[in-house]
This record gives structure tokens, C-alpha cells and sequence, in this order.
């Protein structure tokens, strides 16, 4: 105020040169905006620098509308014309892709795209609004190129998960002599993590110099992404974040690191890092207790990770989707439901993440009553339109002996994708229902969906006609075989008994499901010789599995080989194979009774 007052007793404050100074002085001391409109509104002539430190003001304080006017006004005076200073300040301002897309327009008409800062700034912001393709031509048009062009583009390909483009644009900018700065180095490792690139990941990783936790985590969780066998890798580096003196360990860090506990041979790293986090007290973090969760329950311990649920201090859905989750995969389906209950008593509502487990365990007990409550919800708070959540209804009719009723849930659907017809095929093929899964497949191609190899597996286990659908898997659309469909395969050959083919089909493979299906064919059709391979062989994958030594004791026994049968028999003991016990639900006015080879049991059925 104190210069101000000078100006006006010297004169200045009418003078263009002394007013500009003065305006653009009160917008960098905080923006008094209405002294500095006193200031503009009183000079007898505003040059363009006026008019852009004016404008530029405003779009620094991010009044919008305001610059849009003065915009207009300065348009007035065909003498005057906006700068790259007033676009660059007035682009940084946008908040959406059509403001950006506007003043792009305006920078094409004034001819400034190709200017290095304006033409950065507008790579930049496409980037930040998904627009890549606007991004690229910019860039590919601009004359000039300077480190934050580069930054801009290589991170919006990173931000929009175009991990392969972003690595391109990296290379292009080391071939061109551009030495990277440590903002890029980082976005190139966030490509290389996207892509799976972990090798590249690393050299990049190693040339940063000042390496900060966002690096340190973009490299853990790249390791993490690979699944199996990438603990050692991540351990190791997170031990050396660890003794770094300047870096402490964030929630992305543990996350990333119980994330690559992918079994039970990583259940030890995942012990020790659990120990770690209760001892810095952050289990009171949700994220943290459910990458807890979702760690023991991937190395198995179905019971560890409900322990580490009943502690958690806050539970999301995310929390109760996970340890509901850990229960259908283990087969526990009662608890899972039970969980269901206790998640919606507590206040937490069912998303489409937890709807499909729950839907899931009713399949898990047949217990259909319990499943149309679920599809009254569904259908009362609007899940109709989520094709995951539909899906898992149509399974869960379809399990529960219902066609009718899944291909009514099938029919709710406006646009099903490849996930809801597979649900309704392979309903279909487990019903034994052969022709009206190929018209449903015929139909999804005439929609012109393109089939999976969970479309093809249905289909091989529906109908006799799997040698053509099989050709037509491989040829058409190009989808290798995996063991489950040499298994759809093996298994009509065997029921046809063909088991000569069948063996042919799978001799040089290893699938237990496979040889099951062979093993139990030749039980049935009482061929020794070909029984015994099969069972050699999954005595060979999984010597503890009882289901190869007594099906093979069964087929010496039909053959007459009592000795063989005997010696078979004293072998499972010798090695304390034992057969699984028989078990079976049934559910009577609202209770579930549980049948156990040997033990007879009535739980308490929970109603909803």
C-alpha cells in the first residue's frame, strides 16, 4: 500500500508500465482482487501486458469466469492479444477436459500450440484428463521439447495405465540426448510395474538417485504384481528401505509386501512382517489389517485370518468381503452366511463385491430359500444392472436345481456379457441340458460376444459333440487348451468307453482331474491296465490324495488281483493315507442338518 501511495503522489499510477506492476503486486500478496480491478480500472490505456497480467492474475487465484470475461473484453481491441504467459496461467486453472479443450481452441487461433511452455502445459493437462490421444498429437506437432514435455507425457501414459507408450516416450527422450530427471525415472517405473516389465523396473529403480517412498513402493509392488515366488525379491527390498536413514515404511510399503505372501511357502515372511506392523501399531489402519486378512487367507490360514477380522478396529466392506470370501473358498458356506448376517447387523450394507460370495455359499448349501432373499435385495437396491452380481444369482439357481429360475435371472439382463452366459451354459451342461446350451452359445455368437475358455469348458462338458467344439476353440478363436478341457475331453471318450483315446489324449500331461476322470472310466469298464497307469501317475503328482489308491484297489479287487488289492490297502496304511469321510447338508425348517460318515449333527440355521 505504501508503494501504491508513492505512485499516485509521483504520478505513476496512470502509467501503463507502473499500473501493471502494481496489479500484478496485489495479486501476489494474496490476492486482493479488488484493488487490483481499482488500480486496472483507472489506467487511461491497458496495453496487452496489462490485460494479461490481469488476466493471468485471476487464473492464479482460479476465478474462472472472471477470466473469461476479461478474455472477451480484451477481444474488443483487435490491437491487443493474449500472450503464452496468460494461456499457460489460464490453462493451469481448467478443472475439466472441455475448459481445456476451449482454451485450446483459443491457443490454436493465436497461434501459440507450438510455443515449448504452452504446448507442454496442454500435454500435461490432457494427461491428467485421460486424453491421451490430445496428449500425443501435441507433443508429435511441437517443434521444441524441454524436461517437463517429456515428464508430462511419459506420467500421463503411467497416471491412464498405458504402461507400454509411457516406456516408449521414455526411450524416445534418452535417444534424444534428454537426461532424465527423477519425476520421470519414476513414472518409467510406474510403466514398467503396469506392464509387468519388472526387469526394466529394476535398472530404472537403480537409476534414481534420491529416491523417495513412492519409488521404494512402485518397485514392491511391481514384485507383488508377479504372484508366486516374487516374496524373496520384495523382502529383500524392503529390508533395504528399512536401513535407509531418511524413509520410513507407509501403509503402501506393508501393503505391497503382504501382498507378495501368495501361499502357504510365504506364510513365514508374511508372519514376520504381520509382527512388524502390530509392533508400529498400524493394525489400526484398515488397509493394513486387510492386506492382513487377505494374506493368511491366500497362504491358507483360514483361522489366522479370522483372527486378524475379530481384532480389526474399523471394518469395511472390503474387510467383511474378504473374510466372508476366505470361508466359500474353504467350503465353509454356514459361516459365510452367518458373516452375511453379522455384516449387515453391524450397519455395513452388501456391495457387489460381498452379493456374489453370499450368493456363492447359498450354492455351497443348496440352500435356495436363502438365495431368492438374496435376489429380493438384489433387485430391491438396484444390483440388477451389476452383470457380476446377476451372474452369481444365475449359478446359484442353476446349483440349487433351478433352471427355471436361472434362466429367469438370465433374462433380467439388457446387455449380459460373456459372464452371464457362461453361468447360464454351464447351468445347462450340469443339468445334462446339451441343446439348450449350444442355442445359448449359438445365441451369445450371434450377439456377437466373443467366448472365453469357460464358454468352451461348459460346452465340452455338455454334449457329445466336444471334439467340435474343441477344434472350433482352437482354430476360431484361437484359445489354447488348458488341463480342464483335455479332462471335458478324456471324460466323453470315457463314458463312450474309448479309454485307449482318452489316454492317448493326456499321456504326456499332468492334470489330476484328468487322470481322475481316466482312472474312474477304467473302474467302470474294469480295464487294469490302463487303471494302473492312471493311478501311477497321480500317485505321482499327489501321493497323499486317497482317491488314486482306492479306485485302483476297486479295479483289482473287480479283476480278482486280491493280493495286489491287499498290498494296495497296506501301502495307504504304511503311509497314513486316509480316506476323506462322506459329509451332506440338509436344511428343514430353518435347520441345518449335517451328515458326517459316522456322526450325525443339527447346526442353527440363521435366517435373514
Amino acid at each position: 500500500m505504501q508503494i501504491h501511495g508513492m505512485s499516485i503522489g509521483l504520478g505513476f499510477d496512470r502509467d501503463e508500465f507502473a499500473g501493471s506492476s502494481l496489479v500484478d503486486m496485489y495479486f501476489k500478496v494474496g490476492g486482493c482482487l479488488d484493488d487490483a480491478y481499482r488500480v486496472f480500472n483507472g489506467l487511461y490505456n491497458r496495453d496487452s501486458v496489462t490485460w494479461n497480467v490481469m488476466i493471468s492474475g485471476f487464473a492464479q487465484v482460479g476465478e474462472t469466469d472472471e477470466v473469461v470475461r476479461l478474455f472477451g473484453e480484451m477481444q474488443v481491441d483487435d490491437r491487443l492479444s493474449p500472450n503464452d504467459f496468460t494461456f499457460s496461467r489460464w490453462l493451469k486453472c481448467c478443472g475439466c477436459l472441455t475448459e481445456v479443450e476451449q482454451i485450446h481452441g483459443l491457443v490454436l487461433k493465436f497461434g501459440t500450440e507450438t510455443d515449448i511452455v504452452i504446448g507442454s502445459v496442454l500435454v500435461d493437462l490432457y494427461g491428467k484428463c485421460g486424453s491421451l490421444n490430445s496428449s500425443r498429437r501435441i507433443i508429435d506437432s511441437m517443434r521444441g521439447k524441454d524436461s517437463f514435455t517429456w515428464s508430462s507425457i511419459i506420467s500421463g501414459y503411467a497416471r491412464n495405465g498405458s504402461g507400454e507408450e509411457a516406456l516408449i516416450m521414455f526411450s524416445d527422450m534418452c535417444r534424444q540426448d534428454v537426461k532424465p530427471d527423477q519425476h520421470e525415472l519414476s513414472s518409467a517405473l510406474k510403466a514398467c510395474v503396469q506392464i509387468g516389465g519388472i526387469e526394466t523396473g529394476v535398472q530404472v529403480f537403480r537409476r534414481i538417485s534420491d529416491r523417495d517412498i513412492v519409488s521404494w513402493n512402485s518397485m514392491m509392488m511391481g514384485y507383488a504384481q508377479i504372484g508366486e515366488g516374487s516374496v524373496i525379491s520384495c523382502i529383500k527390498l524392503y529390508r533395504e528401505l528399512r536401513q535407509s536413514n531418511n524413509l520410513k515404511p507407509d501403509e503402501t510399503t506393508m501393503f505391497a509386501v503382504l501382498k507378495s505372501c501368495q501361499s502357504n511357502l510365504d506364510l513365514q515372511v508374511g508372519l514376520q512382517i504381520h509382527n512388524e506392523i502390530v509392533q508400529s501399531g498400524q493394525t489400526q489402519k484398515t488397509v493394513i489389517a486387510n492386506a492382513v486378512i487377505s494374506m493368511y487367507s491366500k497362504c491358507g490360514e483360514l483361522e489366522d485370518s479370522r483372527k486378524a477380522f475379530d481384532t480389526m478396529f474399523c471394518r469395511d466392506d472390503i474387510s467383511w468381503s474378504l473374510i466372508i470370501g476366505n470361508y466359500v473358498q474353504n467350503g465353509v458356506d454356514l459361516e459365510a452366511l452367518r458373516l452375511c448376517k453379522e455384516m449387515l447387523a453391524s450397519g455395513v450394507p452388501l456391495t457387489c463385491f460381498s452379493l456374489p460370495l453370499c450368493t456363492t455359499a447359498c450354492s455351497g448349501l443348496a440352500a435356495m430359500d436363502m438365495g431368492k432373499q438374496f435376489h429380493v435385495f438384489i433387485t430391491k437396491y438396484g444390483f440388477k444392472g451389476n452383470i457380476y452380481v446377476q451372474s452369481s444369482m444365475i449359478d446359484m439357481y442353476d446349483k440349487c436345481g433351478s433352471m427355471e429360475d436361472s434362466v429367469k435371472a438370465f433374462s433380467e439382463q439388457e446387455n449380459p456379457n460373456v459372464v452371464a452366459f457362461n453361468a447360464l451354459i454351464t447351468g445347462f451342461a450340469q443339468h445334462g441340458k446339451a441343446r439348450e446350451a449350444i442355442n445359448t452359445f449359438e445365441k451369445m455368437e450371434k450377439m456377437e460376444i466373443i467366448p472365453n475358455k469357460i464358454s468352451f469348458l461348459a460346452l465340452l462338458s455338455a454334449c457329445g459333440k466336444s471334439v467340435f467344439f474343441f477344434e472350433l476353440m482352437k482354430q476360431k478363436y484361437e484359445i489354447e487348451p488348458e488341463m480342464e478341457h483335455y479332462s471335458c475331453l478324456v471324460d466323453v471318450f470315457s463314458r463312450a468307453g474309448r479309454l485307449e483315446e482318452a489316454h492317448s489324449i493326456i499321456q504326456n500331461k499332468e492334470g489330476e482331474s484328468a487322470w481322475r476322470t481316466l482312472l474312474s472310466a477304467c473302474r467302470n469298464h474294469g480295464n487294469a491296465a490302463i487303471g494302473e497307469k492312471s493311478a501311477k501317475m497321480m500317485m505321482k503328482m499327489d501321493p497323499d490324495d486317497h482317491a488314486s489308491y482306492v479306485l485302483l484297489s476297486n479295479i483289482y479287487s473287480s479283476a480278482g488281483k486280491w493280493e495286489e488289492a491287499l498290498e494296495l490297502r497296506r501301502k495307504m496304511s504304511e503311509i497314513r493315507v486316509k480316506k476323506d469321510p462322506g459329509n451332506s447338508w440338509l436344511i428343514v425348517r430353518d435347520q441345518v442338518h449335517q451328515f458326517t460318515v459316522g456322526v450325525f449333527r443339527i447346526l442353527k440355521w440363521t435366517s435373514f
